[in-house]
């Protein structure tokens, strides 16, 4: 039979409340005159509250002689709230997941974010918010060293990023680019396509230094943009080449020939292109310039004279016939003729 109880009951120092069959109770509350217990010695213990959207407020004192929560069990939002801090001692765990799958602990020394299972998510949900990655500035402070920028949509360095000899910056889907220094040698590699070397200044250029040969830096050549020009500033040295000169076939090509000036100049003449400046040869001596004939099926050296690319005079020099004439293209007719015999004929 249920017994109401209509005043306070009170029990003194280290007597107890029994609850349950089992010899000395399965529950007892009591006070031994210091502390208050609770101790259950059977079965798991329930703390519950039936009443519709309550809660369950654990409490205690809050340092200053009033009360405080600690912990509530929210009934109407399904949530347990800390309102005060929490503090794992170390080595002891935040574990999180049915198989403790995400740990958060300090050993002491360090701190450790461990995940045991599937992918490891940081996120920030707030619209265009960062996540901002913060450690000592070097001085005692903060600093931040990089950060996921939610406005720009990027990622922000704001301290320099070094990776160590031998590991690559890599780029593309497949690695397709590489930039690293193997701890002697720097590197930039690309695995497809072309690569593009870029400045869109408009009028800047792109410029290639390196060491002067006395401890600093010196330009080599420049792409300039706003001349649209590539200046050379040192000697350029073509590897495998021999004593020759520089030359460009009809398609542009770029290559060494090593044949004399006269062949040179010939190659010259035979690609057709054409210039509105003079071609001086001068030396500090005799100035020659010779035609020389040695072997073929040709039987003739000329040099001509045109106008808008119509022929109106040549030096004719015959190997066959052995004269030398002036010849006028308008007339077709060899004007003066100096023969190998001494003679000299002239027309009109």
């Amino acid at each position: 039979m249920a017994q109401n109880f209509l005043s306070d009951i009170q029990l003194g120092d280290n007597i107890y409340i029994r609850l349950g069959d089992r010899t000395f109770g399965d529950l007892n509350l009591y006070h031994n005159g210091t502390n208050s217990f609770i101790d259950n010695h059977t079965g798991n213990v329930y703390i519950r509250n039936f009443s519709d959207d309550k809660n369950i407020h654990l409490q205690s004192d809050d340092g200053s002689g009033g009360m405080t929560d600690y912990i509530v069990v929210h009934g109407s939002e399904n949530i347990v709230k800390f309102q005060e801090h929490t503090r794992h001692l170390d080595n002891k765990e935040a574990r999180f997941g049915t198989g403790s799958d995400l740990k958060i602990y300090h050993d002491g020394t360090n701190s450790y974010l461990d995940n045991a299972r599937g992918d490891l998510y940081v996120r920030n949900n707030k619209d265009d918010a960062d996540i901002i990655f913060q450690s000592d500035d070097g001085s005692g402070g903060l600093a931040t060293y990089f950060y996921l920028d939610g406005g720009s949509v990027n990622t922000r360095f704001v301290r320099h990023a070094r990776f160590t000899d031998g590991y690559q910056l890599q780029l593309g889907n497949s690695a397709d680019m590489a930039i690293f220094h193997s701890g002697t040698n720097s590197f930039i590699q690309n695995a497809t396509g072309d690569l593009y070397i870029d400045n869109d200044k408009d009028d800047g250029d792109i410029i290639f230094r390196s060491d002067d040969g006395g401890g600093g830096k010196t330009t080599y050549f420049a792409l300039d943009g706003g001349l649209e020009r590539n200046i050379f500033y040192k000697t350029i040295r073509i590897n495998g080449a021999g004593a020759g000169y520089l030359k460009t076939d009809a398609n542009g090509d770029v290559s060494i020939d090593t044949s004399t000036i006269e062949d040179t100049l010939q190659t010259v003449t035979d690609r057709g292109a054409s210039t509105d400046n003079a071609i001086t040869i001068s030396t500090s001596t005799n100035r020659t310039l010779t035609l020389d004939y040695t072997s073929g099926t040709g039987s003739y050296s000329l040099m001509s004279f045109k106008q808008s690319g119509t022929e109106q005079f040549r030096l004719w020099g015959s190997y066959t016939d052995n004269y030398l004439s002036f010849y006028n293209d308008q007339a077709s007719v060899h004007q003066l003729k100096l023969n190998s015999d001494g003679s000299t004929a002239f027309a009109g």
